[in-house]
């Protein structure tokens, strides 16, 4: 099975931009929040996902083993190409070099899940992903596929950051127009743990298209019309 999957979906009709032109549109708030994959995959025109099946994957540069695979940061980083993985814990005194990373690809039941120790923090950075632009990606998620009390400590294009609890939750996805730069999975404020637990699979990460010019224009020039007529039945009606 091809673990890299490239999607694109079409969306229904123009996509609305908000212009504060007094048109009747409102404002789109800096993120949505998904509990599931299906429509949070719906909110983009193109994305991957990755189900940690691909055979790179099974090539660790620490440890090599049946159900445990170990990389490097940038091991694991180097097999897709799209995702930079950091190991936010060393999880020193287990053999293992300080910073070498501990990125485990677990195999358990169906197929492979992401994890560092499992009970370790890390970061995920979309920057230099085929469907980022200069900010980031417009949405990232992923599945939850054991419990945690973890966060997401979430930076925006813009370097604003949120934490998001993880706690309960089978999926964690978000969109933002002012773009996704990373995911720090630990505690609150990207601080780094060996305390909880957390496994993820299908990390999916993808862009939404802006409207062409005339697109705009055309939005912008219905609104100003419905005003403009507005304005004049309320005058007859005068």
């Amino acid at each position: 099975m091809s673990t890299l999957k490239i999607l694109s979906m079409s969306t229904a009709g123009a996509t609305f931009i908000a212009l504060s032109l007094g048109l009747g549109i409102q404002q789109t708030q800096a993120y949505t929040l998904f509990n599931d994959q299906t429509t949070f995959q719906n909110q983009l025109d193109n994305f991957i996902v990755d189900d940690y099946e691909s055979s790179g994957y099974l090539n660790g540069d620490i440890l090599n083993q049946p159900g445990l695979v170990i990389h490097t940061n940038a091991s694991m980083s180097s097999v897709l190409d799209e995702t930079r993985y950091q190991s936010t814990t060393t999880f020193e005194g287990n053999g293992f070099p300080p910073g070498s990373g501990y990125n485990l690809i677990v195999a358990r039941g169906s197929g492979n899940r992401y994890c560092t120790g499992c009970n370790g923090s890390f970061l995920l950075d979309f920057t230099q992903a085929s469907v980022a632009n200069a900010l980031g990606v417009f949405g990232a998620g992923f599945d939850i596929l054991a419990d945690t009390d973890y966060f997401a400590h979430v930076t925006f294009g813009d370097n604003t950051e949120q934490d998001f609890s993880l706690a309960g939750k089978n999926f964690f996805g978000i969109t933002s127009d002012t773009s996704i730069k990373s995911f720090n999975i630990g505690l609150v404020g990207g601080q780094p743990t060996i305390e909880g637990y957390i496994e993820i699979d299908n990390l999916t990460i993808g862009s939404k298209s802006i409207p062409e010019a005339d697109t705009i224009g055309s939005i912008v020039a219905v609104g100003f019309f419905g005003i403009m007529l507005k304005k004049k039945l309320a005058v007859k009606k005068a």
